[in-house]
């Protein structure tokens, strides 16, 4: 509501430059990538005159998550931009696995003896009255 006496009428809206920077961190290495931050807001600053000067939200620990699954193939998971996660695969060759131990054979399992057969049921009598 914009009429006479509302809230909003007393409203002045200021222009201003926001700076959105969008770089790659190193995985954990916050030293690194807190000082690189700095030195891009404060570039953003000067180039631009920026008075907010927005990043990722994992621009210090450049979270990373690295999974190996059992076949050996290696899946990362870097969330880089602070709201999607990039996925790599990493397929391992054959080749180059590392050779696992041969498995040991099974021990055979003795044959299980044969059950005696069951007796025959006896032939049910007909009932009296029932059609048989």
């Amino acid at each position: 509501m914009t009429g006479a006496g509302s809230p909003a009428q007393n409203l002045t809206m200021q222009r201003f430059t926001l700076v959105c920077v969008q770089m790659a961190p190193r995985p954990m290495a916050i030293a690194e990538n807190t000082e690189r931050a700095l030195e891009l807001a404060a570039l953003a600053v000067r180039e631009t005159g920026a008075r907010l000067v927005l990043f990722p939200e994992s621009v210090t620990t450049g979270f990373t998550q690295t999974v190996e699954t059992p076949s050996g193939n290696v899946h990362t998971i870097t969330k880089e931009d602070g709201s999607r996660a990039v996925v790599t695969h990493d397929h391992v060759d054959r080749a180059e696995k590392a050779e696992k131990p041969e498995r040991a054979e099974k021990p055979e399992r003795p044959e299980k003896p044969e059950r005696p057969e069951k007796p025959e049921k006896p032939e049910k009598p007909d009932r009296p009255g029932k059609p048989g």
